[in-house]
């Protein structure tokens, strides 16, 4: 770097899954978004990508802190309606968590069946929750709940509570595919249902997260709800693909850093 890290890029680069999961990634965009992670003046927490490169990933950061992170079940999340609450989808994605753990997964993002949620079955997606964190094995299971199609917020706290109760690790906001995605009131609805049950539930704010002071925001209601001292890599995250090249832009370039859309 030409010019000094600045204190804000500091706090919030060792916060960041540094993701793409775009239907179009390659294993070209993967080995370079482990170069630029490996070569980054302060490392991020993970790197998320597709299934089909978790074992080129963990090979590309051997030697780093950097974790391995990978998508179940991504984007919709669908649930079969005539096989809601059986055996049959919580088998399925637990085959996938395995192989991906097999692969060198350190953490597993699945995305909750959401819909089948709101439409009243509470039955068949937690079941698939419970079978990917039996699947997880040593890795850390996230929970994407995609909170920004839930119908209130009393409603996003009960899933939250729910999947918790199946073994979740990590609430997560959003798969970035539905707006809105991070909103700062579903993140302090999921620091609520953490602090509730007592045990480290960690957190993470995933899409439209682009610039220095939407970090910040999160951030400081990170810290309300559960403490300062809470806001550590193994907590709470944020999911990001631009927001690293604009906390690193040159502070006289930074202010024409266009925000672009990102997971």
């Amino acid at each position: 770097m030409s010019h000094p890290v600045s204190p804000l890029a500091k706090r919030v680069l060792p916060l960041v899954d540094l993701t793409n999961v775009f239907d179009d990634c390659s294993a070209a965009d993967v080995a370079a978004m482990c170069e630029k992670a490996k070569n980054l003046p302060v490392p991020v927490a993970a790197i998320c990508i597709r299934p089909a490169f978790v074992a080129q990933t963990k090979a590309a950061l051997a030697g780093t802190p950097i974790k391995v992170a990978t998508v179940i079940n991504f984007p919709d999340a669908q649930i079969s309606p005539t096989q809601a609450g059986t055996n049959l989808d919580a088998a399925a994605q637990a085959a996938q968590t395995r192989q991906a753990v097999a692969d060198g997964a350190d953490e597993i993002d699945v995305v909750f069946a959401w819909k089948s949620f709101i439409d009243g079955d509470h039955t068949g997606p937690v079941n698939v929750i419970k079978a990917v964190k039996e699947a997880c094995g040593p890795a850390r299971l996230k929970v994407i709940l995609e909170s920004g199609v839930f119908p209130d917020l009393q409603l996003l706290h009960t899933a939250c509570d729910l999947v918790i109760d199946a073994g979740a690790d990590f609430l997560k906001t959003s798969t970035t595919r539905v707006e809105p995605a991070a909103t700062l009131e579903a993140v302090r609805v999921m620091c609520e249902a953490s602090k509730a049950v007592g045990k480290s539930v960690a957190v993470k704010a995933s899409g439209g997260v682009r610039t220095g002071e939407q970090a910040s925001a999160f951030i400081d209601v990170v810290g309300e709800v559960m403490g300062l001292n809470w806001v550590a890599p193994d907590n709470f995250r944020i999911g990001a693909s631009k927001l690293v090249d604009n906390l690193l832009a040159p502070p006289a370039a930074s202010a024409a850093v266009a925000p672009a859309v990102g997971y």
